[in-house]
C-alpha cells in the first residue's frame, strides 16, 4: 500500500504514516478499552466478553505469537475488536491487519502507536524486537501537528507522556532517555489536554486526573468501559 497521509496530518513528505483501512469513527457512547495481552488469548477473550467492539492498546504480540493462536483471537476480520501497536508487535504485520488502527485522528479520538523497549538488548532483531518499534521523529512531528490542529477529546496510546509516568508510577529521577515516543506524547499533552487518555505499557492499573485530563493506565489483561458521550472524571 502506498504511503498516504495520516488522518489530520498536513504533509506526507518523508513520512511512513498510512491512512487507516476499514476505519471506524467513534463519535461517542460506551467504549471498551483493553490493556496489554502479550499473546494470552484466554485473557483477550475474557476482556471482550459481552461487547461487540473494543480497542486494545498494544502489545498483543502480533508477529511474535503463533499464527494458529492469533487466528483464534477476537481481532478477526469482520469483528469490531480493533487494536493499536505496542513495542512488542511487528509493525509491518500490524499494518497489514484490517483491524489495526494507524496513528492519527478518528473523529474525537486520536491514536499513537509504538513505544521504546528498555529490554531491546536482550531481544532478537526482527524476531521479537523491531528497529521501527517507535515512529520516526518526522512522523511524530506530523502527529503533533495533527494533534495541535484537531485538539481531540480522547487520546489512545501504548505509552504515555514521560512526566505523567513519573507521577503515576512514582519514578524518581526518571527521564524519557532514548524514548522519542514518550517525549512526543509529553509535547502533545503540553499543547492540548484531552478529556481522557488511555494507555497500557506499564502493566499497572491507574486512574487519575492530571491537569484537565483523566489518565487511565490499564494493567496486563485488564479492561475498562468509558462513556465518551459526556465529560469523564475519576
Amino acid at each position: 500500500m502506498a504511503s498516504q497521509a495520516c488522518t489530520g496530518c498536513e504533509s506526507t513528505k518523508h513520512s511512513s504514516l498510512s491512512r487507516r483501512r476499514d476505519s471506524k469513527v467513534y463519535t461517542g457512547g460506551l467504549v471498551r478499552f483493553i490493556g496489554d495481552i502479550h499473546a494470552d488469548g484466554a485473557a483477550y477473550a475474557s476482556a471482550v466478553a459481552g461487547v461487540d467492539e473494543s480497542i486494545q492498546v498494544g502489545d498483543l504480540e502480533i508477529g511474535i505469537a503463533r499464527e494458529e493462536d492469533v487466528r483464534k483471537w477476537p481481532c478477526q476480520p469482520g469483528s469490531g475488536h480493533r487494536f493499536i501497536r505496542g513495542n512488542h508487535d511487528n509493525p509491518s504485520v500490524c499494518r497489514n491487519h484490517p483491524l489495526f488502527i494507524e496513528s492519527g485522528a478518528e473523529g474525537d479520538m486520536f491514536f499513537v502507536n509504538g513505544a521504546w523497549s528498555i529490554d531491546q538488548d536482550d531481544r532478537e532483531e526482527n524476531k521479537d524486537w523491531w528497529p521501527d518499534e517507535e515512529h520516526s521523529q518526522r512522523d511524530l512531528d506530523l502527529l503533533f501537528e495533527a494533534w495541535s490542529n484537531r485538539r481531540p477529546r480522547v487520546m489512545i496510546s501504548h505509552d504515555c507522556p514521560w512526566r505523567v509516568s513519573q507521577e503515576l508510577f512514582q519514578i524518581i529521577d526518571y527521564s524519557p532517555g532514548p524514548s522519542r515516543t514518550a517525549r512526543a506524547l509529553q509535547a502533545m499533552f503540553d499543547c492540548h489536554q484531552p478529556e481522557v487518555w488511555v494507555f497500557g505499557h506499564w502493566h499497572k492499573r491507574r486512574d487519575q486526573k492530571i491537569g484537565a485530563t483523566r489518565f487511565v493506565c490499564l494493567e496486563r489483561g485488564g479492561w475498562i468501559d468509558i462513556d465518551l458521550t459526556v465529560k469523564t472524571a475519576p
